[in-house]
């Protein structure tokens, strides 16, 4: 055991070391290669844009002073054959192709290319690669940079440099618009004519450079290598001896050898734990004879602490019978408590449909009395009319009066039946979501405003006011029948406490959406309540009209709905004669927002 311990202990030295290394050497290894490419990528790149500039200093001396001073001061001509021709010199853009054809059959180390999208009819078997076509938008596009792409040439890595070949003299452009077989007389001064490129073989470079990459990264692995294992063995001589010490001594004191002592010829943290483990020794030693004396102290307690813990049996079965029949009894009387506060639910929700009911029918009562008194009306009136008719008296004053008194009453009646309908309609929807806790979408605003008008028996009574600040998109996917139980209560409230006393309050109810969570906020400006009462108004039973009809049960439905159906929170903020504030917060269920 003691052996595996050790060894673990090496190869939890050793290992780390060796990832080091192998990290280090891949670390080492990928920049040397990354970082010195790209210095040869950049270096080719600088020598490329050093021999443009010579050819294009040679073909600007070319022209300057030998086009310039053939033309002024002899009866040379000026072409691309010159070659084939009697005195006739080349234009500076075919020296130039001459100079690339002369390096390239003296296979020198970089190549040189001219190349144009209008080349003259000499050149136009000459087809452009994918590199210089697009080198040639680029240089259209941007004449003052560079085009560079580093790609496989003549199977050789290469870099390939572009510069534009501009116009930059009076002179080239008015030679190649007058040369007759030139392929573009309409030339301008700094037009992009074509392309000058250099291609720098780079893939003896790369390989050297990989090869002493290879060389500097073993020369390095050999050095780390050295130095973890002399760290190795410096750690295994100076801490893992002293650790193997440490540890045949703790196994003699485990075996029972208290005598001996851990001596260690160091100054280090090893000293300091020899030194504890000694104490320890000593420490235990004294322990073991005291806990020898106090065994014997011990058993004669433990024959005593026997004869209490009979005693004490007997009684606590007694006292536990005595708990068993009062807790029987409190569970009884939790069922009653329980079926009582089911039965107020019930009995409340009955009674708001009640008053539902109640305050339809008699507000239904007043359109439908007016319908029927409308319509008995158009009926008196079509009697006249037919009366008139048969007596052959009716004039058509008397004709156009009827339709226009029909047409309106008519619009009266209309107008109360669609009153009724929208009652009717309240009244179904929330009378059905009062007795089926059913989950379905609906627009917040309009469902509210149904709320309020099967409340309408109820508030038409005050001069209170109740304001809706809801957005008319927004709609939810959830139980309206909560959301009745809810405002109705908090109303309930208002009126019954807090506009006591108050003729003229008022009421604000808003929603918003932020961050898919609705925030419903119900606030009046009511009586208010003081701290001690805040702290109990979600309280089952808790109500400050008790005698008085209250039950205590109305925001304890709200907070049971809000937390536990809605899975949402509920803050109340109050202050005396200052009203109260609900803020309503339901995470979940919101499903549009336009």
């Amino acid at each position: 055991m003691k052996n595996s311990q050790i060894s673990g202990i090496k190869l939890q030295i050793i290992l780390p070391m060796v990832i080091t290394l192998i990290c280090s050497l891949a670390t080492t290894y990928y920049f040397l290669i990354h970082n010195n490419e790209k210095n040869i990528i950049n270096s080719s790149i600088l020598y490329a844009k050093s021999n443009i500039a010579q050819y294009l200093t040679l073909r600007e001396y070319y022209t300057r002073e030998v086009i310039d001073v053939a033309q002024q001061h002899s009866n040379l001509e000026v072409d691309i054959f010159a070659q084939n021709k009697p005195n006739t010199i080349p234009l500076p853009a075919t020296m130039i192709h001459e100079l690339s054809d002369i390096l390239k059959n003296k296979d020198s180390h970089i190549k040189l290319n001219i190349y144009s999208k209008y080349p003259f009819p000499n050149r136009n078997n000459k087809k452009l690669d994918t590199f210089e076509k697009e080198s040639l938008d680029f240089l259209e596009k941007n004449p003052s940079e560079t085009f560079v792409k580093r790609q496989i040439y003549n199977n050789k890595d290469s870099v390939r440099v572009v510069v534009a070949d501009v116009f930059s003299s009076n002179t080239c452009v008015s030679c190649h618009n007058a040369l007759p077989n030139s392929p573009k007389r309409d030339w301008k001064l700094n037009d992009v004519g074509g392309a000058l490129e250099i291609i720098v073989p780079i893939d003896k470079v790369i390989a050297t450079n990989n090869k002493n990459t290879v060389q500097i990264s073993i020369i390095i692995f050999i050095i780390l290598t050295v130095l973890i294992v002399a760290i190795y063995f410096y750690i295994d001589l100076k801490i893992i001896k002293s650790i193997e010490k440490i540890s045949d001594f703790v196994q003699n004191v485990k075996d029972g050898d208290l005598e001996d002592e851990l001596v260690l010829e160091q100054n280090n943290e090893l000293k300091s734990l020899s030194t504890n483990i000694n104490a320890m020794k000593i420490s235990l030693k004294d322990s073991l004879t005291m806990f020898y004396n106090e065994n014997q102290v011990r058993r004669k307690a433990q024959e005593n602490v026997t004869a209490l813990n009979t005693q004490l049996e007997q009684k606590v079965k007694i006292r536990t019978k005595e708990l068993n029949l009062r807790n029987n009894e409190l569970i009884k009387t939790l069922r009653e408590l329980k079926a009582t506060k089911d039965d107020l639910l019930e009995s409340q929700r009955m009674a708001a449909i009640g008053e539902l009911v109640g305050a339809v029918t008699h507000e239904i009562n007043t359109p439908l009395g007016i319908s029927v008194t409308t319509s008995s009306f158009i009926e008196s009136i079509t009697k006249d009319l037919k009366k008139l008719y048969k007596s052959d008296d009716m004039s058509e004053d008397d004709f156009e009066n009827y339709l226009e008194s029909v047409q309106n009453n008519i619009k009266i009646i209309l107008d109360s039946l669609e009153r009724v309908s929208k009652m009717l309609r309240s009244f179904k929807h929330i009378a059905i979501d009062q007795t089926i806790e059913d989950k379905r979408e609906f627009y917040l605003k309009e469902y509210i405003d149904e709320i309020l008008l099967s409340l309408r028996n109820k508030t038409k009574k005050y001069k209170h006011k109740i304001i809706i600040d809801i957005d008319e998109s927004i709609k939810i996917d959830s139980y309206p029948g909560y959301f009745y139980q809810i405002i109705t209560n908090f109303i309930n409230n208002s009126y019954l406490h807090g506009f006591e006393g108050i003729k003229e309050g008022t009421v604000n109810i808003s929603a918003n959406i932020h961050d898919d969570e609705l925030e419903f906020i119900y606030e009046d400006n009511g009586n208010g309540a003081k701290k001690e009462v805040l702290d109990h108004v979600f309280e089952e039973y808790y109500t400050t009209r008790k005698g008085e009809g209250g039950t205590g049960l109305g925001l304890s439905i709200v907070h049971n709905l809000v937390v536990n159906k809605l899975n949402g929170t509920i803050d109340i903020s109050s202050e005396e004669n200052k009203g109260f504030k609900y803020v309503i917060l339901i995470p979940k269920g919101i499903i549009n927002n336009k």
